[in-house]
């Protein structure tokens, strides 16, 4: 077992010492179990947040109205919240009273799952009235107690099950399955950002546990439109999968990015409503585009950030379009070299999840080649030894001056060795300037 931190248990000695209970709680104490390093020290007591204010000399009032102090110890800090029971979620998030309790029992029976719901002191040992431990040993993610009431008071559980699936490779009860599948419509009532960041976490923890989102019915409430690539055959040569199961595989083979997670995801999304029959078999005209829209309208309803909206987008756009040297100068001008390296690991990984996979390698093998090359030449326009000011400076003005710059960048991409400020403005006098 690994652990506890130092500072934590200077805080919890303290409050016994002043004739309180208190414990480790929650994901550290699961993860100290695990044999993983936790990442917070969070801390249960019987003393309310007054008693704990006056027992530590630096506190921050984060969450007083549920019990919640923040003790800052050795330029570290640590929640310490009092035993309490909750009452109803009118909200589906937050409970509507807090009750403080002098019962650890109390507190740990309004946790989520049971691996989630012990306690620890190094005076009282372990606490684990729900058999959270033997669930841990066994690799069981369960609900404390009654599932529909948990998932019922914050319906977000249902995917942070899905996540603890993801990121220990425990198994989710069958009972507590049957109730998120029963109760996924209860996302409804979650915020798209707190949908979003659970769906990215699970995606860089495990990307094929995307099945399970669609396997519990979650998917309907998170991205509905990815409802049409299960089962969806997509009837081509050049492949033997379904849609959704492509889909699975391409995120699978895909770095661990957000960008690459959500652009793997929806690269493929309007096929279904793309499809056409040449020749007997599924043609996909145009799917590249209609996807790209589909994908801005899907990560702007659950509020990425514009960087990472449009990066996804043109992965989509981009992800099935062929590449000359021409093409790749043109978009490293355009995007830059990481979303260049983006885009030729998700052909990668596109290309691992269809037949005639040796090929198609050995095409973007050439592609990773040329980037290699394009990268030792000027490949934006603040490569350029000219700039806007030099332009100017010679009468230019408007949208000439961008249009010129865009000539002169793709003289250099041709000819490197003319990316010289004397030969450059020399070659701007060429124009009739």
């Amino acid at each position: 077992m690994v652990q506890p931190n130092r500072e934590a248990l200077k805080i919890i000695d303290t409050l016994k010492k002043n004739g309180f209970q208190a414990f480790l709680v929650g994901g550290c104490v699961r993860d100290m179990l695990l044999e993983r390093e936790p990442k917070d020290w969070d801390i249960t007591t019987s003393a309310t947040p007054e008693q704990v204010e006056k027992l530590f000399a630096k506190t921050i009032p984060t969450g007083i109205k549920h019990g919640t102090i923040t003790v800052a110890i050795a330029e570290a800090l640590f929640e310490v919240t009092t035993f309490r029971q909750d009452g109803a979620y009118s909200d589906h998030r937050r409970p509507n009273e807090v009750t403080f309790s002098a019962d650890i029992k109390d507190d740990l029976s309004r946790r989520d799952f049971t691996m989630n719901a012990i306690a620890y002191s190094p005076y009282e040992g372990f606490v684990d009235p729900f058999g959270g431990a033997n669930d841990i040993r066994n690799g069981v993610i369960k609900s404390v107690g009654n599932a529909d009431a948990r998932f019922c008071e914050d319906p977000l559980r249902m995917m942070r099950a899905i996540r603890f699936k993801a990121q220990l490779g425990f198994e989710i009860a069958s009972d507590t399955f049957e109730a998120i599948s029963k109760n996924s419509g209860l996302l409804k009532f979650i915020s798209a950002e707190r949908i979003r960041d659970e769906l990215v976490k699970t995606l860089l923890a495990a990307p094929e546990a995307i099945l399970d989102l669609f396997e519990t019915s979650l998917m309907r409430f998170i991205v509905p439109e990815a409802l049409a690539m299960v089962g969806f055959d997509q009837n081509n040569p050049h492949h033997s999968m379904n849609l959704l199961s492509h889909t699975a595989s391409v995120m699978k083979n895909s770095p661990r990015n957000t960008v690459s997670q959500m652009a793997a995801f929806l690269h493929d999304i309007a096929k279904p409503s793309s499809a056409t029959v040449v020749g007997g078999v599924f043609r996909f005209f145009g799917h590249a585009e209609a996807g790209a829209k589909m994908a801005d309208e899907i990560m702007a309803r659950l509020k990425f950030d514009n960087a990472t909206r449009t990066a996804v987008v043109n992965l989509v756009l981009h992800h099935d379009r062929q590449i000359s040297n021409r093409t790749l100068k043109n978009m490293l001008a355009k995007f830059g070299s990481d979303f260049v390296q983006k885009l030729i690991d998700m052909k990668k990984s596109d290309a691992l999840a269809q037949n005639f996979a040796t090929e198609k390698l050995a095409q973007i093998a050439i592609i990773e080649e040329m980037l290699e090359q394009a990268l030792q030449q000027p490949c934006s326009l603040k490569e350029l030894a000219v700039n806007g000011h030099d332009l100017k400076a010679l009468g230019m003005n408007g949208t000439t001056i961008g249009e010129t710059l865009n000539k002169l960048l793709e003289v250099v991409q041709d000819e490197p060795e003319m990316n010289e400020r004397n030969t450059l403005m020399e070659l701007v006098r060429s124009f009739g300037w």
